[in-house]
């Protein structure tokens, strides 16, 4: 990393994390780390820089905050498959709006689409009684063709008609209001967790069994507060930002 200069020479302004951060991702681009690998770990780093650990770690939180490294705890800090990519920020919009907002293009796999009885949970969250029956719709939501979201929806009995519409080249969200003429659809009750991929995940989302992920379950009311959907997605973890911009989709 460059020297502070002395006497006549100009002062380096690049503060000293930056020059770490910059000279790991100059590796990581010319293939000394490729993605999977693991990194020198903290102290490592300082041995072989000859830096603090804080300087370190502002580097590491860097790299990861731009999606160039990805940090598992108890494991240690890895390339991540975003390395070069682009992250897709999630607010609480639709998918498609999300895409648009971050100029890329929204494609959606649909796997499964069907009416099945609703199940405990589909009665306690969305109001509905024993032999009601819901949509449930599971689909591969894709960004600039890279599979990022598993996303498992059941809709609500009033939205049965959707069964009829095309649900890959159309946003959920949208035909969900179109259909029924409602205002809007929005977030009412939002988790995220920790996750590992299984194998049916990690084969829809082409990532490997085992890699992080985030798990987010969403339950979704209309504009007068009536529950019409819950869903649950599993997120490919180093291509996925959460954000909380705005929350009235």
């Amino acid at each position: 990393m460059a020297k502070r200069a002395t006497g006549s020479q100009t002062l380096a302004v690049i503060p000293l994390y930056k020059q770490l951060s910059q000279l790991i991702e100059k590796e990581i681009t010319n293939g000394k780390w490729k993605q999977g690998d693991k990194i020198p770990s903290e102290a490592e780093l300082v041995d072989m820089y000859s830096i603090s650990r804080i300087t370190v770690r502002a580097a590491l939180e860097e790299l990861v905050d731009s999606g160039h490294l990805i940090k598992i705890q108890g494991k240690g800090t890895f390339v991540s498959r975003a390395a070069g990519k682009k992250m897709l920020s999630i607010g609480t919009s639709s998918f498609a709006e999300m895409c648009r907002q971050n100029n890329l293009e929204a494609r959606r796999i649909q796997i499964e689409k069907r009416m099945v009885d609703a199940d405990e949970r589909d009665m306690e969250l969305l109001g509905l009684q024993k032999g009601d029956q819901i949509l449930r719709l599971v689909r591969v939501l894709c960004a600039d063709g890279e599979p990022l979201i598993l996303a498992t929806d059941h809709i609500h009995p009033r939205f049965s008609e959707l069964m009829n519409i095309d649900l890959e080249n159309n946003s959920l969200n949208e035909m969900m209001i179109k259909t029924k003429k409602i205002k809007k659809i929005k977030s009412n009750d939002r988790s995220i967790e920790l996750c590992l991929a299984t194998a049916k995940e990690a084969e829809y989302l082409k990532t490997t069994v085992g890699a992080p992920m985030l798990l987010l379950r969403d339950i979704a009311i209309d504009d007068k507060g009536i529950p019409v959907r819950r869903t649950k997605e599993i997120l490919v973890g180093d291509r996925i930002r959460i954000e909380y911009r705005d929350l009235t989709p």
